[in-house]
């Protein structure tokens, strides 16, 4: 959260005020933004709990305990707890909102009604107040009382009906900011999207990632063949960084490893390959580690903070900067890409969005330098990790040849020069 005694925003919404009452990631994002642009913004948050993110960890901020999560859609704000369900609570959120200028919530549609913070009740007050309501489905309408998650409306909306293997279910997408490794499948497999050199989600090493459940024998990098190791997917960012260290820096034969998937990958055209395994539906791969059916597993974001999961890499940390200053890159798993329709139609807006970006980069970077760019913006800050990248994605099969940096922006790359 920003500190207030910090440099004051700069922007064209400074001198604007905030109260932010949302929660999880569309509300917090979008007051984020409006942070980013310079205005004042006040997060409040329940008692002994605060936002949900605050628990979705690890990751969690270098040398902190603070969800990577939470932070990534709290930034350029001050927190304020509060309990709108008492009167007392009421009563401040009503003095804090008369010196605000936007009010931004995303309850059920009525839901703050019932704590005299609906839009009727602060618009009879504060007939200057923008109030902005984010919901899933609109403010009328059947189904206008229900909450609405990304995933439903995936579901809804038939979106993921057109992703996942052609005879298997559904499935879920990724936010529009793609995991590098999907947007590097789909490009490779001629699907119509352009990188934007932007990456989203703070870039992170992966060396400890590859875990054991040390209740049981241990397991080094040297006893890796035949024994069962646990991947989300195939075709999966982490996964293939992971991979791509143990192949080219630890002489682990992938092929001699039995690896068991939890999912298929990103995309239809990159099916697990002959001699994997598909872990049972509804498990886990901690689960399954710490009963004993794998013998270790790579765990990305949601690696718990468990000390019965111990790394398989010796001094992963160590050996994680080591490499990459021997490589002179920084792993990052998600970059902006966009339709190739939008590019062509309109590329005022692709150029546009970039033009956001680098400003909202450049503000939530106001507070000094930080020993890594965890968010590198250009194709050069990219080229070393995207080099990488492309040669572990075709040592595993995951892209029929390997192409140069330059051809995956050739058709954005123009539309980023200032018109």
């Amino acid at each position: 959260m920003t500190d207030p005694t910090g440099p004051q925003p700069s922007g064209p919404l400074r001198g604007l005020r905030v109260f932010d009452l949302t929660r999880v990631l569309a509300g917090p994002t979008c007051a984020q933004m409006l942070g980013d642009l310079g205005a004042d913004v006040v997060k409040i948050e329940r008692p002994g709990a605060g936002d949900d993110p605050r628990g979705f960890a690890p990751p969690f901020m270098p040398g902190t305990k603070e969800s990577a999560y939470f932070t990534g859609v709290n930034r350029n704000k001050q927190s304020v707890t509060l309990d709108i369900a008492q009167k007392v609570g009421q009563e401040i959120a009503l003095k804090l909102i008369s010196e605000c200028d936007i009010f931004v919530e995303n309850f059920k549609v009525g839901a703050l009604g019932k704590y005299g913070l609906g839009y009727e009740q602060l618009h009879a007050k504060f007939p200057r107040l923008i109030y902005c309501s984010i919901t899933g489905f609109g403010q009328t309408g059947p189904y206008a009382p229900r909450p609405g998650y990304d995933r439903l409306i995936q579901g809804m909306g038939g979106e993921m009906s057109l992703h996942g293997a052609p005879d298997g279910l559904p499935r879920r997408v990724g936010v529009r900011g793609g995991a590098r490794g999907a947007g590097r499948q789909a490009r490779a497999h001629g699907r119509p999207l352009a990188w934007r050199p932007a990456v989203v989600g703070a870039g992170r090493f992966q060396h400890h990632c590859l875990v054991y459940n040390a209740e049981r024998a241990p397991v080094t990098v040297d006893q890796l063949r035949g024994k069962r190791v646990g991947i989300r997917a195939h075709a999966q960012t982490t996964v293939t960084w992971v991979r791509g260290v143990l192949s080219n820096d630890y002489g682990v034969v992938l092929p001699d490893v039995q690896w068991v998937t939890f999912e298929d990958g990103h995309l239809a055209e990159v099916p697990d390959p002959p001699g994997f395994i598909r872990a049972p539906a509804g498990s886990s791969a901690v689960e399954m580690l710490l009963a004993g059916e794998l013998d270790a597993a790579i765990i990305g974001t949601d690696l718990p903070d468990d000390p019965r999961l111990q790394p398989v890499l010796p001094n992963p940390h160590i050996a994680a900067r080591a490499w990459s200053r021997r490589l002179q890159m920084l792993p990052i798993n998600h970059m902006m890409v966009i339709d190739l329709d939008l590019c062509r139609e309109h590329p005022e807006v692709v150029r546009e969005l970039y033009a956001l970006l680098l400003q909202s980069k450049a503000m939530a970077s106001a507070n000094g330098p930080k020993e890594l760019d965890l968010t590198p913006f250009g194709v050069e800050p990219n080229r070393r990790a995207l080099e990488v990248l492309i040669r572990y994605s075709f040592e595993q099969g995951l892209i029929p040849r390997v192409s140069t940096v330059d051809e995956w922006f050739e058709d954005v790359l123009p539309l980023l020069e200032p018109a």
